[in-house]
């Protein structure tokens, strides 16, 4: 078989695989207007991701670098949005306490959705992973929601 031929082969392949994961994510539409989601949508596992910040926009690029340093094939990740991630101009330079307490209240009930969903109605292991801002998210879910919410932190 000559080079070409290979090539092309890898191609139509990982063009399949590629559309067959898009279908399969497109099952997780319930959770889609609060979260990315990226790699293995039949995993069992989930891991939750809620990042650093604050910024005004999720940093779906950043995860997939984590995603290829953990070298995890069998994972399904969700990179849940925040207030200002979801409507930058809520978040400016001038916006007050009060405000941004409203906004780490909503952006908590965000992530406690895609917990809950993948946890409570896809009866899947979630893990989450707050990373720097994201740790203060993850606290205030523990708060609210209680230790168990999640399987892991």
């Amino acid at each position: 078989m000559d080079i070409s031929k290979i090539i092309f082969s890898l191609l139509v392949l990982t063009t399949f695989f590629a559309c067959d994961n898009s279908k399969k994510l497109a099952e997780y539409n319930d959770i889609a207007d609060v979260a990315t989601l990226h790699g293995n949508p039949n995993s069992n596992i989930v891991i939750v991701n809620t990042q650093g910040g604050p910024v005004t926009t999720l940093m779906d690029a950043e995860l997939k670098q984590i995603m290829q340093m953990s070298q995890t094939t069998d994972v399904l990740y969700a990179n849940v949005h925040q207030v200002q991630t979801k409507d930058p101009s809520s978040f400016n330079s001038d916006i007050t306490f009060d405000a941004a307490k409203t906004h780490d209240i909503e952006s908590v009930k965000m992530l406690q959705r895609v917990v809950d969903y993948f946890k409570k109605e896809k009866n899947k292991t979630v893990y989450v992973l707050g990373i720097s801002f994201g740790a203060f998210m993850t606290q205030e879910l523990i708060a609210t929601a209680g230790i168990d919410v999640a399987d892991k932190y």
